[in-house]
């Protein structure tokens, strides 16, 4: 996309006001909003999944750990160990069943992350090829919140990072609504997020086909620490969704690596290829025209209902 991706914003700016992370939080959220209706759990939402197309509004992008439910089925669980590192759920961690609350779970850390410019269980001296103290630390210890932090954007982070799914915002019975209704988002119109009314706190550059970010010709390259994915299948069939194949448009964009480990823990890297970058397509805006339907907004090359 025009803009990069969000690692890359934020890379550069170091750490986001908390306006701009309420704008681009709501957004990921009408767009999981939307995927969640579709009985899909995306299971790797983290900031370089999220693009930034030339308005400077977001794209939810890189469908490849996602889970589509049938329609019909009753029991919408998952125990398939997968994700990013610094974004995984304890529940996935622990590989015990899990549901779309492991959306709302990554959401609070990169909320975290855009405010502080860190994610919360990260230390510096961990090491890049064994996550196991990471993941010790989520299971066991509580976010530390910077006293930065508004008291709003403390509860709304405290809220969707609580260890127990059952309990999470937006796991309850009113769902992603708890969320909207939350004080954090107390200024937000969200019929007016949903049409991509509000203009966006940060749109690329355009000089010469270039894109500016800020000073540059580009957006620096994002730290190596989050593109790793770590991915285990156990037997319980998944349904991947591919995305579109269709030539990438993506400007500033550095192929990012998959790292893949064993479900029993093993942090032995056994496999490391280059990632080819994520499929770029147009969406037009008339829906009755399109082969696809109901296509979201922040979505793109998303599955289709």
């Amino acid at each position: 996309m025009e803009g990069g991706d969000l690692c890359k914003l934020l890379f550069h700016k170091r750490k986001f006001r908390e306006g701009d992370v309420k704008f681009y939080t709501a957004e990921i959220v009408l767009g999981i909003e939307h995927l969640h209706k579709m009985g899909v759990i995306y299971r790797d939402l983290k900031l370089e999944n999220i693009l930034i197309d030339s308005s400077g509004h977001l794209r939810i992008t890189d469908y490849g750990l996602c889970k589509k439910f049938h329609p019909r089925q009753k029991n919408k669980r998952e125990y398939t160990f997968c994700g990013t590192p610094h974004y995984i759920a304890p529940e996935v961690i622990k590989q015990e069943e899990h549901t779309k609350a492991v959306d709302w779970w990554s959401l609070g850390i990169m909320v975290y992350e855009m405010l502080k410019g860190a994610t919360p269980f990260e230390e510096e001296d961990d090491e890049s090829d064994n996550y196991m103290r990471l993941y010790d630390r989520i299971l066991t210890q509580d976010p530390v919140i910077p006293t930065k932090f508004s008291a709003k954007a403390k509860d709304f982070v405290v809220g969707l990072l609580s260890k127990d799914p059952t309990k999470r915002l937006g796991a309850g019975k009113n769902g992603v609504d708890d969320i909207k209704r939350h004080p954090f988002f107390n200024k937000i119109n969200w019929a007016d997020m949903a049409r991509k009314a509000k203009k966006a706190p940060f749109e690329p550059v355009y000089d010469d086909e270039m894109i500016l970010g800020a000073k540059d010709n580009h957006l620096p390259p994002s730290p190596a620490r989050s593109q790793d994915r770590v991915t285990s299948c156990s037997d319980t069939q998944t349904t991947e969704i591919p995305a579109a194949q269709t030539t990438p448009a993506a400007v500033g964009k550095t192929p990012s690596q998959k790292r893949k480990l064993s479900s029993s823990g093993d942090s032995e890297r056994r496999t490391k290829r280059p990632r080819l970058p994520t499929p770029v397509v147009d969406l037009p805006n008339d829906s009755a025209t399109s082969p696809r339907k109901q296509l979201c907004r922040f979505c793109l090359s998303g599955p289709e209902r």
